[in-house]
């Protein structure tokens, strides 16, 4: 089978599930093309090099693609005409066409991830490919931040084209539903490779209590909750470091909020770093702290896959009652919950953590069970590539009530 790939830009440090999809794909023995609107040739050259061969993109204009473009202007000199004809009718813009002209064949199958990319998906499908099955995942900013700032009315003119729709946490699936005329909304969660995550020996004796921070310098991931808390255990006395992951437009009020709480002594902020310097830090660190929020934009989280990372790898994580991330942290059995915005109940768990050692192991061990038993990387790829090219029934979960909890009895290595 073909699949073809849609994306924003290509490849994202934050977006390592993306390529996950993709090589799943490969692996299981189908032809995957991979378009995106901008290419990202500097990361693609360190982390995506394997893939190169299977990228179409719009930006830049470079000789392959001028390239491929002559090609397909030569032998599908219809998709031309399909443009001119529907262009005011579908919208279309002129990335669409370039992505038509350089697709050797017709899909078999669409697969867009983020809502946004699924609206230009859908224009692809609708002009170009209509006997493709389109595919969208909706992850969070996408149905959060997005919608507030330009509503429902791209999701619904797209829902014709969109022959199933995977919310990534059960909130998400509410609201498409609720909110659009999309069919086939089902609740499908990520997952991690165990293998590569790999599993934490444990906290190292006679040192500080470290916490790790990974994530985007964006409100909703609660950095500045997670530095308020630091100072309350730094005036409690508590021996304490914290290690930030990540880059953004926030990154300098953090450093200057860090810098006027005295706390530069005890914070590293170490950037953006590669995944496997992420991974690292994981296995040397005490606990992970995300503690996500809405933001001022409305923009929310839709389940982190830098929790799953952690939790698979057997580091105890703190974080909030926010979006879909219970479905994944159940307070008490696989990690620590509390409200979004209070540093003050951030603080006690932290320091939960800190003198029961004994509770951060349980809570890791079940963590990682509970990752390996529902996240895991290959079973979710495997059941996403299914629904994608509809050879899976695939009977969603109701999307109200409790989340169950799974067993946690016995024992991984």
């Amino acid at each position: 089978m073909h699949i073809l790939f849609v994306n924003g830009t290509f490849p994202q440090p934050s977006q390592t599930f993306v390529v996950d999809q993709m090589r799943f794909a490969r692996r299981a023995g189908h032809r995957i093309t991979i378009f995106s609107k901008r290419y990202n040739r500097t990361l693609a050259e360190d982390q995506t090099n394997d893939l190169a061969d299977l990228v179409i993109h719009d930006r830049p204009r470079d000789r392959a693609t001028l390239s491929r473009l002559a090609s397909g202007l030569s032998r599908r000199p219809e998709q031309v005409a399909r443009y001119y004809s529907r262009r005011r009718v579908d919208r279309l813009h002129l990335s669409d066409l370039v992505c038509a002209l350089q697709v050797d064949g017709e899909p078999d199958a669409i697969l867009a991830n983020f809502g946004q990319n699924g609206i230009v998906a859908a224009r692809i499908k609708q002009a170009f490919f209509p006997r493709a099955r389109l595919a969208v995942i909706f992850h969070g900013y996408d149905v959060s931040a997005y919608v507030a700032a330009n509503g429902w009315e791209g999701y619904r003119r797209a829902a014709p084209a969109i022959d199933l729709a995977i919310a990534v946490n059960r909130k998400w699936a509410e609201l498409l539903s609720a909110n659009t005329p999309l069919r086939n909304v089902v609740v499908h969660h990520l997952g991690v490779d165990l293998e590569r995550v790999g599993k934490r020996s444990g906290p190292v004796a006679d040192r500080r209590f470290t916490i790790l921070f990974v994530g985007r310098m964006v409100e909703k991931k609660g950095l500045a909750v997670l530095i308020a808390a630091l100072t309350q255990l730094r005036a409690m006395g508590r021996d304490i470091e914290l290690r930030v992951i990540g880059d953004g437009p926030k990154e300098a009020d953090y450093r200057a909020m860090t810098a006027a709480a005295g706390l530069t002594d005890i914070v590293t902020f170490m950037g953006s770093r590669p995944h496997a310097d992420v991974l690292d830090e994981m296995g040397r660190c005490d606990c992970l702290a995300l503690p996500s929020l809405t933001g001022p934009d409305g923009d929310q989280e839709g389940i982190p896959v830098t929790l799953m990372e952690a939790m698979a790898a057997g580091l105890p994580v703190v974080s909030t009652y926010h979006s879909g991330i219970p479905e994944l942290v159940s307070n008490e059995e696989t990690g620590l919950l509390v409200p979004e915005r209070d540093a003050t109940a951030l603080a006690a768990a932290l320091t939960r953590l800190i003198d029961d050692p004994t509770l951060a192991r349980r809570l890791a061990a079940n963590a990682r069970r509970h990752v390996a038993a529902n996240f895991n990387a290959d079973t979710q790829n495997q059941a996403l590539l299914e629904l994608v090219l509809g050879t899976r029934e695939y009977k969603a979960p109701s999307v109200t009530g409790e989340v169950a909890m799974p067993n946690l009895q016995g024992s991984l290595d």
